[in-house]
């Protein structure tokens, strides 16, 4: 009887292998068409949604090039356990404004080390 039961788990220990490979490994060019608004375009996306680079992105005319991005999961794991709430309330001689952002230590690492090349 147990071993039936460790039976039943391999299948979905299976999906679940295959599901993170697919994501692990997904195509950022494809990525990009999907996730990306119409005003947002993409020139010579490579790579994939983790580790990539494309030559121009274009926002309504403004462009950006030679884009890098390296993404660790892990980071975003971590850094989405803060959330958004309550944020930073920043005065201005208008008012006030609250940024959904929490300063942790992750925040103070990626200000340090904004402009140092990977």
């Amino acid at each position: 009887m147990r071993f039936i039961r460790k039976k039943s788990v391999l299948p979905f220990l299976g999906i679940g292998s295959f599901l993170i490979f697919v994501l692990w490994s997904f195509p950022a060019a494809i990525g990009f068409t999907i996730v990306a608004p119409d005003q947002v375009r993409g020139f010579g996306i490579a790579g994939s949604l983790w580790n990539g680079q494309a030559q121009t992105i274009d926002i309504n005319g403004f462009k950006i090039q030679q884009v890098r991005w390296h993404v660790n999961p892990l980071r975003l794991v971590l850094g989405s356990v803060t959330g958004t709430s309550p944020g930073v309330t920043l005065a201005s001689p208008v008012g006030s404004v609250t940024i959904p952002l929490n300063p942790d230590f992750w925040t103070d690492i990626t200000i340090s080390l904004a402009n140092t090349p990977l």
